[in-house]
């Protein structure tokens, strides 16, 4: 049962469209927040949404600080060691986003900086393939605003991360181009502390 008996609190990262992130009213909104507001509900109890930083989120569910964690979490074996996962509802792949018109994909990273969300299956991804694709640096970041800014800025050559996250920045940001999606068959699941129900 929840660690507040009338209440599920929930950990979120806000912004991480459109999964979720905060309107101009401070209030979280996005798919997953549409997710635990419909669990609430049907579980007849309030929703109390905090906003934590992505790499916070892992140990707010393992101390018991929040009930329940969303913010595009891929379930990976070494997470499951510490933490626990509802059924996966998304399919993720990773994807390299650049702004320079030269890198056409992965193969024209080599030599150059590269830059992912601290902690996310984008940094580990690009930790395991360093020497595959030459990389000459990785740099995390602990918010995917800061990510963009430095592709766009040109301090990163390109970022790798969430492919449906970049897609939707695109829309907006129509200098950041996808050149090239990486199968990872990652599944994103809500993060809860180990031995929930």
């Amino acid at each position: 049962a929840p660690a507040f008996a009338d209440k599920i609190m929930v950990g979120a990262y806000p912004a991480n469209p459109p999964w979720e992130y905060k309107n101009e009213n401070s209030t979280f909104e996005g798919f997953e927040v549409d997710m635990v507001t419909e669990i609430a509900e049907r579980m007849g109890m309030e929703l109390e949404i905090s906003d934590l930083g992505f790499q916070a989120l892992f140990a707010a569910t393992s101390s018991g600080r929040i009930d329940l964690a969303i913010s595009t979490i891929s379930v990976t074996p070494e997470r499951l060691e510490s933490q626990a996962f509802t059924q996966p509802y998304y399919d993720a792949d990773l994807s390299l986003l650049s702004v320079n018109a030269d890198i056409d994909g992965l193969s024209a990273m080599d030599g150059l900086v590269v830059g992912a969300i601290a902690s996310s299956t984008g940094a580990a991804w690009v930790d395991a393939n360093m020497d595959e694709y030459g990389f000459s640096e990785l740099r995390t970041y602990p918010d995917q605003q800061g990510l963009l800014l430095d592709v766009r800025n040109g301090r990163l050559s390109g970022a790798v991360g969430d492919v449906t996250g970049f897609r939707f920045a695109a829309q907006t940001m129509t200098d950041l181009n996808i050149v090239e999606v990486i199968t990872t068959g990652d599944k994103i699941a809500m993060m809860l502390p180990q031995g929930s129900e």
